[in-house]
């Protein structure tokens, strides 16, 4: 596997080992590139855990979302976060361990490759952006950032993207943000479900193998944006092409969109080490692949009143076995 010097491999290589080997309740983290400003978002102490999944009161709209989102993109950008407004609790995560504003990401970000795709729910405060970037490497990477916002602060930043040259172009980056515009659509007043039968349909595809769940006429099933002819739409979450064994925990829903008929579920899942079963294995199997690892995976549903329109599950990164994260519940 290759190591590039400079980049986030080298940097992290040995954290990731150390990381691995801890559960982390409480962690203190390493200062910022820039001299923290006053009342700015690295004067918040030890990293505490709450509740991801509790509904505090963020009376953001999603054009206030937007905003938030936006001016959290343009600093990181610019690798200044002196403007951002955020809350005296914020917790700050990358890849599940314990970060700051002005750590990880960003200082080894170089541009963003295309705008990023916005996912809302105003009513849990919570906005997802989905994009691909290029960081010192210059190899394009799948970005995935979740924002938690109370008050119009920013309570909560959860970035996960891939941390490995082999992982990182295997996982498609290139695709994955090319999502089908179909996704964000918003449906038709009457086939717009409740976030009730969200939930509903979310729980009966991880925990009941889609049981009871009805596929749209037109419904497709994609795995990092590309197409899976060979599983029947709804089911087949618990699989990947690759035959990998899954043990999916953690999972947690955090966009709920009754209006487009969105529910976006972040989950870990443990695999067993796979070789290709067809020859040569050591050409066909990725080398992360061939031991046990712990991924991060992000299920897309869109759900319609007539059943399930796009069912697409994102591969982001992968990490040593049994890795425990911060907003794991």
């Amino acid at each position: 596997m290759p190591v590039h010097k400079g980049g986030r491999r080298y940097l992290l290589a040995g954290a990731f080992k150390i990381m691995a080997i801890s559960t982390m309740a409480y962690a203190t983290v390493t200062p910022p590139i820039q001299p923290p400003a006053v009342n700015g978002p690295n004067t918040t102490g030890p990293v505490k855990l709450t509740d991801p999944s509790a509904d505090r009161s963020s009376s953001c709209s999603e054009t206030c979302l937007r905003a938030v989102a936006d001016s959290y993109f343009k600093a990181l950008e610019k690798r200044d976060y002196s403007k951002l407004t955020v809350a005296p609790n914020l917790i700050v995560t990358e890849n599940g361990q314990a970060s700051r504003i002005g750590d990880g990401l960003w200082r080894v970000l170089e541009k963003f490759n295309q705008p990023a795709t916005y996912f809302f729910d105003p009513v849990a405060g919570q906005v997802i952006a989905l994009t691909t970037i290029e960081e010192s490497a210059h190899q394009p990477f799948i970005l995935m950032v979740r924002l938690k916002v109370e008050e119009r602060r920013i309570a909560e930043v959860e970035t996960m993207l891939t941390s490995d040259i082999d992982a990182g172009q295997h996982f498609q980056p290139d695709n994955v943000a090319r999502l089908d515009p179909v996704l964000t659509q918003t449906l038709p007043q009457q086939e717009q479900p409740s976030r009730e039968e969200l939930i509903g349909y979310s729980d009966a595809w991880w925990y009941d193998a889609g049981r009871g769940m009805t596929a749209g006429a037109d419904c497709v099933h994609w795995e990092n944006a590309e197409p899976l002819p060979m599983f029947k739409c709804p089911l087949g979450s618990r699989r990947s092409p690759t035959a990998l064994s899954y043990a999916n925990r953690a999972l947690r829903n955090v966009v709920i969109d009754p209006r487009s008929g969105l529910i976006i579920t972040y989950l870990l899942s443990d695999t067993t080490p796979y070789l290709n079963p067809n020859p040569p294995d050591f050409e066909r199997t990725p080398l992360f692949y061939r031991q046990p690892l712990t991924t991060y995976k992000v299920q897309i549903l869109k759900i319609a009143k007539g059943g399930v329109v796009h069912a697409h599950h994102v591969f982001m990164n992968y990490q040593a076995a049994g890795l425990r994260a911060i907003f794991e519940k």
